[in-house]
């Protein structure tokens, strides 16, 4: 059994997070002030952003709900991607992907599959992607008076907070239903964050 094989990666499943990371590297690279221009000079730091914190974001879904027993793989939204394209040339962008696709069951004893997850479980999957964020913008705070740290410090600030809305379908949701203790501090947290980018 292959290394992808054993992390559950299905060659769509590739392709997708492939097309995605290569669009928003495209978006992000884009400049719209003071005229509307691509820089070569952001496509690395671009790329760098998208890997940490869209798709870190994702894979900590897939690999919790893995290990919960889930079949989970990420898969883009086509009209998202488009609209990031459409908006790239706006200094504010829509950025929406895809997601993480998780079926809520687990292959029980004799390999037969149950439609069972719990409330928790929901909101630990949930909770892993605006977490890992979270850390993320922790590690990168010290080093943001550098132009490219400051950038990954602020996106995954912006990212985790936007997340923990309790919006359905945002990870919010998922997490303010097992704990609201929990959603109060990270919300909390990631909303201090994101004020320290803003001053």
């Amino acid at each position: 059994m292959s290394l992808l094989e054993k992390l559950q990666f299905t060659k769509m499943e590739l392709r997708d997070i492939a097309i995605a990371t290569l669009v928003l590297t495209l978006i992000f690279s884009f400049s719209a002030y003071p005229s509307i221009s691509l820089s070569v000079d952001r496509l690395i730091p671009a790329f760098i952003v998208v890997v940490t914190a869209f798709i870190l974001h994702e894979m900590a879904h897939k690999f919790m709900a893995i290990k919960y027993r889930c079949d989970a793989y990420f898969k883009i939204w086509p009209q998202g991607l488009l609209l990031g394209l459409l908006t790239m040339f706006l200094p504010f962008k829509f950025v929406a992907p895809g997601a993480t696709v998780i079926h809520p069951h687990r292959h029980g004893r004799w390999m037969f599959k149950e439609s069972r997850l719990t409330v928790k479980e929901v909101g630990v999957i949930g909770a892993v992607g605006p977490m890992v964020n979270i850390v993320l913008a922790l590690i990168f705070l010290p080093f943001a008076g550098l132009s490219l740290f400051n950038t990954l410090f602020s996106i995954n600030a912006y990212l985790a907070f936007f997340n923990l809305l309790p919006i359905p379908p945002l990870d919010g949701s998922k997490v303010i239903a097992w704990t609201p203790w929990m959603w109060f501090f990270m919300i909390v947290l990631s909303g201090i964050l994101s004020f320290t980018v803003a001053i």
